[in-house]
């Protein structure tokens, strides 16, 4: 019968051998692991192209942007109307094509009137024509505010308005601004209107 060996000892009864142990590989280095695209047969990630400016997007035909219109115009206050034609001139930014000269202006304003305004304007649109004349987006506004204030009084009183002009106890600043603002702006308006109107009687005199 062959010979027992113990665990350790070779079979000649030497000196024990140490059994081999399994190496644990040691993990990669950085440089060797492979990237997610790589691994996906993908490229590296396309850059975005960068953003065109504003100013390069142009309208044609007749795409726009759908701007609502203003409440129907009364003619009670000066703020209504600068709200009114504020309004209605950035939808006619936003839509050149379509709002491309003085009359469609003029014709799209008139059918927002409402009241006297409406009816002074009907008044003043048989009058043009009867003459065969035309009126400017300019001359229907100054004629909207004649509808309000004699232009004689106006720009006297817009100057009252803008001197007298405090912020509220309830005010905030952004709103006080805005009002500033207004005021400049109905005041300087009325003044250019003045100057624009006296140049025909001092080309005469």
């Amino acid at each position: 019968m062959a010979p027992r060996t113990r665990a350790g000892t070779a079979p000649s009864g030497g000196a024990s051998t140490s059994s081999p142990r399994a190496r644990t590989p040691l993990p990669r280095q950085e440089s060797e692991i492979p990237e997610p695209a790589a691994h996906l047969g993908m490229g590296p990630p396309a850059a975005l192209p960068p953003p065109r400016p504003l100013h390069s997007y142009v309208y044609h035909g007749d795409k726009g942007i759908k701007v609502g219109d203003p409440p129907n115009y009364k003619g009670k206050t000066l703020s209504e109307f600068h709200s009114f034609t504020r309004a209605l001139e950035r939808k006619f930014r936003l839509n050149l094509s379509q709002f491309n000269t003085h009359e469609v202006r003029v014709i799209y304003a008139a059918s927002l009137l409402e009241g006297t305004p409406a009816t002074t304007w009907a008044t003043k649109e048989r009058e043009l024509e009867r003459s065969n004349a035309a009126m400017t987006w300019e001359e229907f506004k100054n004629f909207l505010l004649d509808q309000i204030e004699d232009h004689r009084n106006r720009a006297f009183t817009a100057a009252q308005r803008f001197n007298s002009l405090r912020q509220r106890d309830d005010e905030n600043p952004s709103d006080f601004n805005a009002r500033f603002e207004e005021y400049w702006e109905e005041l300087f308006d009325d003044l250019k209107f003045i100057e624009n109107a006296a140049l025909p009687r001092e080309a005469d005199s």
